[in-house]
């Protein structure tokens, strides 16, 4: 792995993008004042955002990895064409800036009321552990490392995990995992931004293969404006970008 190819290709992304916003907020101080700005400032809004990998190594997908990968649900569920499945690239490995990222995975129709969650470092010791509620309908749920606990080591890489509590008997959990690497890097924008500002942090985070921060933006506008096709068109091209089709247009959950 070319470690300074990366960390040159990083930096120029998130510089692009600093300069991008900077750009976006003038052009929309001066679209309040001049309506005739306000095609131009739509222009600027990115309408595709993909992942680009940050190195071209492919490791093995394990994104449904389980103690039953036929399956990965619990065995006195319906069988379903979609397991249940972390959203990661292909590599099942991925890049944050953030202290207490958020992970994504696609729950199927469960009978069961809990899912487990576990974070573990790279000696797999336990971090973090909790259970939580199951959701009451197939879809993308999200599990956020809470901010009352130590962030992520910069530089340190972490497995985390996801699995289905399944009752009443079931002994062998079906789970699925993904690895998740702090790096230091200037994340821009933060919750008080613009819509559009934040679409175009999410493009330079996806073009610098910054895949936790990339996605979690996306989702959460997804969430915020369930009704805004150009936002659905953006999370499912996304999605689509890391070979994540089968899942592009399953809803979120709350």
């Amino acid at each position: 792995m070319d470690l300074e190819k990366i960390t040159y290709r990083m930096k120029l992304a998130l510089c692009c993008g600093a300069i991008a916003i900077s750009s976006w907020s003038g052009m929309r101080a001066q679209a309040e004042s001049e309506p005739n700005y306000r095609e131009a400032v739509l222009s600027q809004i990115p309408t595709q955002i993909v992942f680009e990998p940050p190195t071209d190594e492919k490791a093995e997908d394990t994104r449904g990895g389980a103690s039953r990968p036929a399956a990965v649900k619990c065995s006195s569920d319906e069988a379903t064409d979609l397991p249940l499945t972390s959203l990661m690239p292909e590599s099942n490995q991925g890049l944050t800036a953030r202290g207490h990222p958020t992970f994504y995975v696609y729950v199927p129709p469960t009978a069961a009321k809990r899912l487990y969650f576990s974070l573990k470092d790279e000696n797999n010791k336990g971090i973090y552990q909790s259970i939580i509620a199951g959701p009451n309908a197939a879809g993308i749920a999200r599990v956020s490392l809470p901010e009352d606990r130590p962030p992520l080591e910069i530089g340190k890489t972490y497995t985390w995990s996801v699995g289905i509590m399944c009752e009443p008997t079931q002994t062998d959990m079906p789970w699925v995992q993904g690895q998740v690497r702090r790096i230091e890097v200037n994340l821009g924008p933060s919750n008080g931004y613009s819509s559009a500002t934040k679409l175009e942090a999410a493009a330079s985070y996806g073009k610098a293969g910054i895949w936790y921060d990339a996605l979690s933006v996306i989702a959460e506008l997804r969430r915020s404006q369930p009704e805004d096709s150009s936002l659905a068109e953006i999370w499912t091209n996304f999605l689509n970008s890391a070979g994540l089709e089968a899942i592009s247009t399953e809803p979120l959950l709350e």
